[in-house]
């Protein structure tokens, strides 16, 4: 019974000591993480974490956030909120990438390219907006395992096809409370404040922050609300699972999934997929071609996107510089 136990333990610090060092190697740029991972599952040890989703039930939640409510609107499935709720996305442990610059031996810096993990991202109204893309041009094949942004809805094309943008949601949602079918509770002012319930008819005049608050249209950068809340239950009322395409105004398609597809603006689709990745990479405007050439931003944005983006979504050459004005 001792010896077993030995075992075990030695058997359980052997496998601390692989996953530190696989980590390591990747962190250094050494190694890349699917070449991590491949090694990692030869010596059956994890790297990177998941949560149980059973143990996070969206629709046990009393209220959802501004996130989390456009999410239901438009897919109908606690998945979709489930894949919005940042105590869910808080447990994962995903690769994202860093860069730094290190002594060489010739006296210039040495960019090193690593990959840690670190959890998921909050997510935003332009990240969701980036799904519903990416869902909306992968419909038609409902198996490709890119398509399945949020589990359960990959089953269904047909949800999918009638699925609205994340505009025409959000539209419906500020129709809905403006016109007092629907109330909100959110923080008054950016710090501090109390919770209070927003009145309907404020609600016409106010717009989203770059962050997802709320601030009047006339004063963009001062917040007015923040942290909004709506009742799960109100929203599964208005919105139920069984009226898609009459709860948002779509009609079904008398088109075959196939030839709706030829009839999309599919490069209009990617460049917006690719614009929210320039804007977080250029801050202070896209470089010039003098600044940065074609070869190298293209490099730069596809490595951004690779990290965030499924397999097989990242959008080509042509996309990201029709994207960042070079064509």
């Amino acid at each position: 019974m001792v010896h077993s136990q030995g075992a075990a333990m030695q058997a359980d610090s052997t496998s601390d000591e692989n996953r530190e060092h696989l980590l390591e190697e990747v962190y250094h740029g050494r190694m890349k993480p699917k070449d991590a991972e491949v090694e990692a599952a030869r010596l059956q040890i994890n790297l990177k974490t998941f949560p149980d989703p059973a143990q996070f039930d969206p629709m046990s939640l009393p209220t959802w956030t501004l996130v989390m409510a456009v999410a239901w609107i438009s897919w109908r499935t606690p998945a979709a909120v489930r894949e919005c709720w940042n105590d869910y996305r808080g447990k994962f442990a995903d690769w994202s990438q860093h860069d730094w610059k290190i002594p060489s031996e010739t006296g210039e810096p040495e960019l090193i390219k690593g990959w840690a993990l670190a959890p998921r991202n909050r997510m935003t109204l332009e990240g969701l907006a980036i799904r519903h893309v990416i869902t909306d041009q992968l419909y038609a094949n409902p198996q490709n395992p890119t398509t399945a942004w949020f589990s359960g809805l990959s089953q269904d094309s047909e949800m999918l096809e009638k699925s609205p943008s994340i505009e025409a949601a959000l539209e419906q949602l500020w129709q809905r409370l403006a016109g007092e079918a629907l109330t909100a509770t959110a923080l008054k002012g950016s710090s501090g404040g109390r919770p209070v319930q927003i009145p309907s008819h404020e609600w016409p005049y106010l717009d989203r922050t770059i962050d997802d608050q709320l601030c009047l249209k006339e004063t963009p950068l001062e917040v007015e609300y923040r942290d909004v809340t709506f009742r799960s239950a109100d929203l599964c009322r208005i919105w139920p699972t069984d009226q898609v395409s009459a709860a948002v105004g779509i009609s079904p398609s008398p088109s075959p999934p196939a030839q709706a597809k030829q009839k999309r603006n599919r490069r209009s689709q990617q460049q917006e997929i690719v614009k929210p990745f320039l804007t977080e990479r250029f801050r202070d405007g896209i470089p010039s071609v003098a600044e940065m050439t074609d070869g190298i931003l293209v490099k730069v944005i596809s490595a951004d996107m690779e990290a965030k983006l499924p397999k097989g979504a990242v959008p080509k050459r042509d996309s990201i510089l029709r994207a960042a004005g070079r064509r």
